[in-house]
């Protein structure tokens, strides 16, 4: 089975933070307020919802994450288990749904409950059979959302097997884009490039697309990923940039309309499935732009977005 190496895209830019620290006040990230979500917040906060994060394990006593999480399971033989030990999967954990509990950072999702499959090991590396088990888990736990900000360069047979199981069981499939900005035409990486998948560029806090950001015709939506705030490994904070983190505002968004939906069970726009929530997210977006394969629909508007739901 091939091995997803970092230089690949297990979509590790930033390993080493731009900084650590430890809880102060609780901080509204930029990327959050740039796109209004406190707003969504007196609609939804999440609730109920069930994501899964696929990534480098979690800190699971984080003072943010440790009352989010109802499970978390280890797919790559680590003498460490579930514990993050880089701080990838910690992060994009925190970005979903860290808790409003006054420290630290506050997530897109508050309310929303987490599932930590670790599927990167402890050099942020992986085997696409381990993201095929953590997908696989994830659909046994009847999780709304999958969220991966991990990827490789080449289609899978297995991986795109699992994909479309997870799609066909109506679970929405959140994957980065990649961070190979413009080497080529088109620098997507899987399984962000399936049609299944809901694929995630990054943005600054200028709104404009981060140089970094893969580029391609299966680019679908922007989300906030560059110098973004959140939860890392120690009870820290650290801030980190890739599409990776843009990934988790998507996944936290659609948590928010998923949320927003069940609490309106008569709604005249259901979502069954990636491709309904595909066409929700490109209903709403702030920025649209002529340039799709650098910017796909444009950038997410969920205030927008919600009053559409």
């Amino acid at each position: 089975m091939s091995e997803i190496k970092p230089s690949f895209d297990v979509h590790l830019p930033s390993i080493e933070p731009k900084f650590l620290v430890s809880a102060l006040s609780e901080v509204i990230d930029w990327g959050l307020r740039l796109l209004n979500v406190p707003d969504c917040w007196k609609i939804t906060k999440g609730d109920g919802v069930k994501v899964a994060i696929l990534d480098t394990g979690v800190d699971k006593n984080h003072q943010d994450l440790k009352d989010q999480i109802d499970d978390v399971v280890d797919f790559t033989g680590s003498v460490n288990g579930y514990n993050d030990m880089v701080g990838h999967g910690t992060h994009c954990a925190g970005i979903v749904a860290a808790i409003d509990n006054g420290v630290g950072v506050i997530g897109v999702a508050p309310h929303a409950r987490l599932y930590i499959g670790k599927i990167l090991n402890d050099n942020g590396a992986g085997d696409y059979s381990w993201i095929v088990q953590g997908v696989n888990w994830a659909i046994e736990k009847g999780v709304d959302i999958i969220s991966m900000s991990l990827g490789g360069p080449m289609a899978q047979d297995d991986l795109y097997a699992v994909i479309k199981k997870a799609y066909d069981a109506g679970v929405i499939i959140v994957a980065a884009a990649g961070n190979e900005g413009e080497s080529s035409y088109d620098t997507i990486n899987y399984p962000a490039k399936y049609k299944e998948v809901i694929s995630v560029g990054s943005i600054d806090a200028n709104m404009q697309r981060s140089n970094f950001s893969s580029v391609g015709d299966r680019i679908d939506i922007m989300a906030p990923g560059g110098q973004v705030y959140s939860c890392y490994p120690g009870g820290k904070y650290a801030v980190l940039s890739g599409t990776s983190m843009a990934t988790p505002y998507i996944s936290g968004i659609c948590a928010l309309v998923v949320s927003k939906h069940r609490a309106n069970p008569n709604t005249q726009t259901p979502i069954k499935n990636n491709d309904d929530m595909r066409q929700h997210l490109l209903k709403a977006t702030t920025k649209k732009v002529e340039d799709v394969r650098k910017y796909g629909g444009g950038i997410i508007n969920p205030t927008e977005l919600l009053k559409e739901a």
